[in-house]
């Protein structure tokens, strides 16, 4: 079944009405887009920095160790959430992982040092022998990915040869950056052209009228 068909029910709810379309901002910075579209709300950004849908991170977490869960048992791997979209997501993905009985070690890592105390980079713990998975919440050009892999690097972690992130609002598939000694693999479950940004399209692909009004900043 698409990832879109699995989602749906989760995605009609009012909960998932409420949450802020973040990946907007991304997408059309350089377009002059200051009206009122429809959303397909299917496919509404489900990472807020207010606030997380639980039933739909349930379904996102499904998703995600559908993907991975045999490249874990293959070599396991702990999460970092990119802060600041990635720490929910990544938060989410252990949650799901450890109520399936999966015990995934899991941390964030900063954009910038803490200016105090230690003056680290991460919160949490960090495994120093097992690989690191990157999630962020959206990707775009890839540039949190990047910086958060070398930051990774210098911290003395290995990468996993993999990351994840919800959605692409730039690129289609496959999506991947290269880190210093490798290129790394960016695995999203939605791309851009799986959004409807106007009325006509939402029409044009669902033969109904949509139900979530928003703004594309």
């Amino acid at each position: 079944m698409p990832i879109i068909a699995k989602l749906f029910e989760v995605a009609e709810s009012p909960a998932v009405h409420k949450l802020v379309i973040k990946m907007s901002r991304h997408a059309h910075k350089s377009a002059q887009v200051n009206h009122l579209a429809s959303i397909n709300p299917t496919l509404i950004a489900v990472v807020s920095q207010d606030y997380m849908c639980a039933a739909f991170m349930r379904a996102i977490g499904k998703l995600f160790w559908d993907i991975f869960l045999s490249y874990y048992k293959e070599r396991p791997f702990q999460l970092c959430g990119c802060e600041s979209g990635g720490v929910n997501v990544a938060l989410g993905l252990q949650a799901f992982a450890y109520a399936n009985g999966l015990a995934v070690n899991t941390f964030t890592l900063k954009k910038a040092a803490k200016t105090y105390g230690l003056k680290n980079w991460i919160e949490g713990i960090a495994l120093e022998k097992q690989p690191v998975l990157l999630v962020d919440d959206i990707v775009g050009s890839g540039k949190t990915l990047t910086k958060a892999a070398a930051r990774i690097g210098l911290l003395g972690f290995e990468l996993y040869p993999r990351a994840f992130a919800i959605l692409s609002c730039k690129r289609k598939n496959p999506l991947s950056f290269d880190d210093i000694n490798r290129r790394i693999e960016i695995r999203v479950l939605f791309e851009p052209q799986d959004f409807c940004r106007s009325h006509q399209q939402y029409l044009a692909r669902y033969n109904k009228p949509p139900q979530f009004q928003g703004s594309l900043i």
